[in-house]
């Protein structure tokens, strides 16, 4: 993936870099984590902190802008970014297998099945014959 840095700036304040970067021909083909990972290999960052900030498409073209930013204390970070930010890139955590909500839903599927072959029973003996539910004629007097 070919990959540009428009601009690097040191904020020593905040205590991080702030990397603008452009993928040319990256939009609906780059994720967040390879856009993420690509600035990683591009300026050889080894142990900091990296969170991209934005990753928007430009309007008739493939063209896509980022901004990320590279923390060296993830303290720092945390104390400064808002927490949707620190959402987006923290790590996936892998799903779990056999989850016990589906476990029980699949063990409670046959007793809903045996429910289910009695209602026709209890529906058959709720209906009215034909000349009881008919409301008698009433005759004029």
């Amino acid at each position: 993936m070919a990959i540009e840095i428009v601009s690097q700036r040191d904020n020593r304040l905040l205590g991080r870099r702030e990397v603008t970067f452009s993928i040319p021909s990256g939009s609906g083909l780059t994720t967040r984590k390879g856009a993420v990972a690509a600035v990683k290999e591009n300026l050889s960052l080894k142990d900091e902190k990296l969170y991209l900030v934005s990753l928007s498409g430009h309007s008739g073209s493939r063209k896509l802008t980022g901004l990320l930013f590279v923390y060296e204390d993830e303290m720092l970070a945390k104390a400064q970014l808002p927490e949707h930010i620190l959402t987006r890139n923290a790590p996936k955590v892998a799903k779990a297998e056999g989850k016990p909500e589906a476990k029980e839903k699949a063990e409670g599927k046959p007793e809903a099945k045996e429910k289910a072959e009695g209602k026709p029973e209890a529906k058959e003996k709720a209906k009215p014959s034909e000349g009881e539910g008919k409301p008698a004629a009433q005759e004029d007097s």
